[in-house]
């Protein structure tokens, strides 16, 4: 996993748990992660070697995500979500962080391969994070 805001190397074990019901026109699916981002830590950088972004480092984050979708037809999917992220530091960093978020959104199946999304969260609870919203739009292509 490559991610922006960090330079930080990370081993992600994903659980899944999937459950249709109703028609199968309703979904439920469920996620919980395991990580540990690893590197070198803030203090071992280097002048230049940006080291804000080894902030997360040495620390386990343990993320928990819901999905309650419906599918009116073949096309459409119409979804609520939920995830709830909570990152443990070490006490080299002493870095803590958590946060929840809840949102929405739809899709839509252009194509066999092509898919367009719409969604939005926001963020009712957090420590150390700037709360707010986010407003999403995705294209899914598969080669």
């Amino acid at each position: 996993t490559f991610y922006l805001d960090k330079r930080s190397y990370v081993w992600d074990t994903k659980f899944f748990y999937d459950k249709s019901f109703y028609l199968d026109k309703f979904q439920l699916f469920a996620e919980i992660d395991v990580q540990y981002n690893f590197g070198e830590l803030s203090d071992s950088a280097t002048a230049g070697e940006n080291a804000g972004e080894r902030f997360a480092n040495n620390a386990f984050a343990i993320p928990g995500s819901l999905f309650l979708s419906y599918f009116p037809n073949d096309k459409f999917t119409v979804y609520i979500n939920a995830q709830h992220y909570r990152l443990m530091s070490t006490r080299e960093t002493g870095f803590s962080q958590d946060f929840t978020f809840a949102g929405m959104g739809i899709k839509y199946q252009v194509t066999n391969d092509l898919n367009i999304e719409l969604s939005t969260t926001r963020f009712v609870l957090g420590h150390d994070t700037g709360l707010g919203e986010t407003y999403n739009l995705g294209l899914r292509y598969i080669l």
